[in-house]
């Protein structure tokens, strides 16, 4: 995660600040430089070279949403040279490192809630990338998270602490009192 530049994204302790967050989410609209939301009466613009500024994570390169050699991939995360390109697998799959990875993925990279044995095509690529030390655009792919997930009936909304940076950059008003 060092070698790719996600150590400062994946290293966050910061407080939250769930209100402002779903005020930011009910808000927001995509346009082409990113996402624009309002909180506390500030327009806030969110781009990929914001999140590449203030995470210090790459913003260039491609977005691995799908895999075109699934068997070479499926080779590399099982450690096996026996995959087929039809093989479902899921995290019991996995062996530890593999786990702690797609743990990652689904809690900090990209986080979702629900249910974390299902490992899905994008799941599989960043993976894949992350073992061979492969950069791709974080920054780009996060937005693209933000953005679907705007108007979703979610119980839980990503990226909480990396909004607490955000809101802090635009100088948005937070009391301590509101975090979680």
């Amino acid at each position: 995660m060092i070698a790719l530049g996600f150590q400062r994204l994946c290293s966050l302790e910061i407080p939250t600040y769930p209100n402002l967050v779903r005020e930011f989410y009910g808000t927001t609209a995509r346009t082409p430089e990113g996402i624009v939301g309002t909180v506390r009466g500030v327009s806030i613009l969110v781009s990929k070279e914001l999140l590449g500024f203030l995470l210090e994570i790459p913003i260039t390169g491609q977005e691995p949403y799908y895999i075109e050699k699934r068997e070479l991939v499926l080779n590399t995360i099982l450690d096996r040279q026996d995959c087929n390109p039809y093989m479902v697998i899921s995290a019991n799959d996995l062996e530890a490192e593999s786990r702690l990875l797609l743990s990652i993925i689904g809690r900090i990279l990209f986080p979702k809630t629900g249910r974390f044995e299902f490992i899905s095509e994008r799941d599989l690529a960043i993976m894949y990338h992350v073992l061979n030390t492969i950069s791709f655009d974080m920054g780009s792919m996060m937005i693209n998270h933000i953005s679907a997930s705007i108007g979703e009936n979610r119980f839980s909304l990503p990226y909480g602490m990396v909004f607490t940076l955000i809101f802090r950059h635009y100088n948005i008003p937070i009391s301590e009192k509101e975090s979680t």
